[in-house]
């Protein structure tokens, strides 16, 4: 993220593509930290990487939400938590 950040400074002072490239920025951050969260209270599960970017993504335009930014990633861990969990039973009941 860092090297990312050092390239497209510049562009970080253009209005409208300046809040894109934080928005994915910040997702690329998150997703990775996020995933490994949930997995490691619930264990190794098949998830489409698309899923996770949008739950990063979905929480990084919470986080520019004022008074909701403060709860914005604990409600992205139990978002992407109980989503696991329906699918880890749904895969349970499947079988």
């Amino acid at each position: 993220m860092l090297l990312f950040l050092k390239l497209l400074y510049p562009l970080l002072f253009v209005p409208f593509v300046n809040i894109v490239l934080i928005t994915v920025l910040w997702a690329y951050v998150i997703k990775n930290a996020l995933y490994e969260c949930v997995t490691s209270i619930v264990g190794k599960i098949d998830i489409d990487q698309k899923l996770i970017w949008g739950f990063a993504v979905v929480n990084v335009i919470l986080n520019f939400i004022p008074l909701v930014n403060i709860f914005a990633p604990a409600l992205a861990v139990l978002s992407l938590y109980h989503y696991i969990m329906e699918k880890k039973t749904d895969l349970l009941e499947n079988s």
